[in-house]
């Protein structure tokens, strides 16, 4: 958003210091801007801009995957249901409302498929539902130009131009009403959101792949097995059930045949985990929660307790100690 407004006249500078967000927090990867801090940097940006509705524009104009891991997750998306399964999943990872719940929600009533948002905006902080429905409409018209939103329900008063909204949604909008929600197309689950959804996950974690060229020979039933659980791990859904049925045979199979190989499915895993937690914090590139739900951990602190029963150190010592390592 400060780099949005910059782009369109604003003072960075100025902006910065009216939210008062420090330099070293925009610099951290691990860093979260509080709520209350975003908030003063969108309303000082729409004065700055003279734009009421720049959270709208910012989230037309600028591509998530541009700034987020979470656009780059949904990208690498089979469909638009696993989509909004891992925007659920990451959602938090783009803005922390301090919720731990499910924040969208799928409903079927009489008259469609509904999209709530259960967001509680904070200090009537409405941009944070806008911004984010308009991401999920605009992100999807980046491949397909078909109509998949029908109607939109806001809780906030009727703003100055509605005009805008209903151009940027490309449906009617209602203001002043008790949910924020979409009504959906029917068909809109099953849209195709990426022709090579692994291969997109890939340009994400490229220094996964490198670590799976180093297994020696991926025709081997350990290597098959890590690469299934790499492209998988992001999802959460990549236990040996999953994997199993993925290769062709059954769960009692799969586990005989590790066991002939002198391992487990869960050493395996284990051991994965570790080489790409490692490359990750050595990339410092993604921030330590977003390394932890690439690699399937329901949150930071159950990926903080995994790494220091491998390293004996917390991911923020690691990569501090990395980072302090003599190059030569």
């Amino acid at each position: 958003m400060l780099e949005f407004a910059a782009d369109n006249g604003a003072d960075a500078a100025l902006l910065q210091a009216t939210a008062d967000i420090a330099t070293a927090e925009l610099a951290d990867h691990d860093a979260r801007i509080p709520v209350g801090k975003y908030r003063l940097l969108v309303e000082a940006a729409k004065n700055a801009c003279g734009d009421p509705a720049i959270a709208l524009h910012f989230a037309e104009r600028r591509d998530l995957s541009r700034f987020s891991v979470v656009g780059l997750i949904t990208l690498a998306s089979p469909t638009m249901r696993d989509a909004f399964a891992q925007i659920n999943r990451y959602g938090r990872l783009v803005v922390d409302p301090g919720e731990r719940r499910e924040r969208y929600r799928l409903e079927h009533r009489e008259d469609g498929l509904w999209l709530i948002d259960s967001l509680v905006p904070p200090d009537d902080f409405h941009e944070l539902v806008e911004a984010a429905f308009a991401f999920m409409v605009c992100g999807v018209r980046a491949f397909s130009q078909s109509t998949f939103v029908h109607h939109v329900r806001l809780t906030r008063p009727i703003p100055a131009d509605p005009r805008e909204y209903a151009r940027i949604f490309g449906a009617p909008v209602d203001f002043g009403c008790t949910e924020n929600a979409m009504r959906m197309d029917a068909a809109w689950a099953d849209y195709r959101v990426a022709q090579a959804p692994r291969y997109v996950f890939g340009i994400l974690c490229d220094h996964a792949d490198a670590q799976l060229s180093q297994l020696g020979g991926n025709d081997r039933l350990t290597g098959q097995i890590e690469s299934l659980l790499a492209a998988r791990l992001h999802t959460g859904d990549h236990g040996i059930a999953t994997i199993a049925r993925e290769m062709g045979v059954s769960r009692q199979t799969l586990y005989r045949r590790l066991r002939a190989e002198g391992t487990s499915f869960a050493a395996l895993l284990d051991g994965l985990r570790q080489r790409l937690a490692c490359s990750y914090l050595d990339g410092g590139k993604i921030s330590i929660e977003e390394a932890a739900y690439l690699l399937g951990f329901s949150d930071r602190t159950a990926f903080a307790r995994a790494f220091h029963r491998w390293s004996g150190m917390s991911p923020r010592s690691y990569r501090r100690r990395k980072q302090d390592s003599p190059r030569l």
